[in-house]
């Protein structure tokens, strides 16, 4: 299992989920998905933020509003029945010193640096990635939610 560099298991999952399983939890989200996020993190070189509403988890403390951007429990109400969360091969992510856009836009310009970005979502004010091989695209493909 791929333990990220600069990510921490509880920005992958969300309150509950890391509450019942603690850094195990990464075994929920593939590996080709934490690579990518270290990758766009050392590309970028700048924070980026994918869950953040954790209160009180390893004397860290969050206000944040985000908990569903990562992996996402089957049975949750959030997002598609067949979404690429609920599979662990999808995430959502800013940051807030470069606009989405511009992240999107530099990400399909240096596609040979992130082999295992398969979809963007776009005109969105995050940046949605998932790992979902489209047999129909050969590198990325851009969709509307």
């Amino acid at each position: 299992m791929y333990v990220p560099k600069y990510f921490k298991p509880y920005e992958f999952v969300s309150e509950k989920l890391f509450k019942i399983y603690g850094d195990d939890s990464l075994l929920f989200v593939s590996d080709e998905l934490k690579i990518t996020m270290d990758a766009i993190r050392e590309f970028f070189d700048v924070p980026i933020y994918i869950n953040n509403c954790r209160i009180a988890i390893n004397s860290e403390k969050f206000g944040g509003s985000f908990q569903n951007r990562g992996y996402r429990d089957p049975f949750t109400s959030v997002g598609a029945k067949l979404s690429q969360h609920k599979f662990g091969r999808a995430i959502d992510f800013h940051s807030p010193v470069i606009a989405s856009s511009t992240i999107r836009k530099q990400i399909l310009e240096n596609q040979n640096l992130f082999p295992h970005i398969h979809r963007m979502e776009k005109n969105v004010s995050w940046v949605h990635i998932d790992s979902h091989l489209d047999y129909k695209h050969k590198r990325i493909y851009l969709f509307n939610s």
